[in-house]
């Protein structure tokens, strides 16, 4: 990994810290070290798909939900069929409180080829387990024959 790619590092570290201790000033540290590297990688590429969507979700677990869903719809308009994208805004529309945003965009990562196990091991979907959609979503592509994640 070269140094422009050090945000994902920074990313990683920050939802790390944030598992340990909720509203860890550590987190916030590191999501926004993870937002200044972000940026300035944009800065030699922008059109980077995945910086954008490391942003967007740094930006939500810091609470600026605006920002972070301008960034999530620039990585989606550059990179609309990656799987990964696909699971992080269902994963950042969860964290927003747009259930039925996130289920959809949920339905569209497992379509693309996310994993089901990924899905259901993802603490970031906690609440959203509990809705029925959810739960029907899951079964749908747990029982899939065709379905090998």
């Amino acid at each position: 990994m070269c140094s422009s790619d050090l945000y994902r590092w920074w990313m990683n570290l920050g939802d790390a810290r944030r598992q340990i201790v909720v509203d860890s000033p550590a987190a916030t540290q590191a999501y926004r070290q993870a937002i200044a590297l972000g940026e300035r990688r944009l800065t030699i590429n922008p059109n980077d798909a995945q910086a954008y969507q490391y942003l967007a979700m740094a930006r939500f677990h810091l609470g600026e939900g605006k920002a972070g869903r301008r960034d999530m719809d620039r990585a989606l308009a550059l990179a609309p069929k990656n799987a990964e994208i696909l699971f992080w805004d269902a994963l950042t529309r969860a964290q927003a409180g747009d259930l039925q945003g996130s289920l959809d965009a949920l339905e569209r990562a497992l379509d693309a080829g996310v994993s089901i196990k990924l899905v259901e091991a993802d603490p970031d979907l906690a609440d959203l387990a509990k809705v029925e959609r959810y739960q029907s979503i899951v079964r749908r592509y747990r029982e899939a024959p065709e379905v090998q994640r």
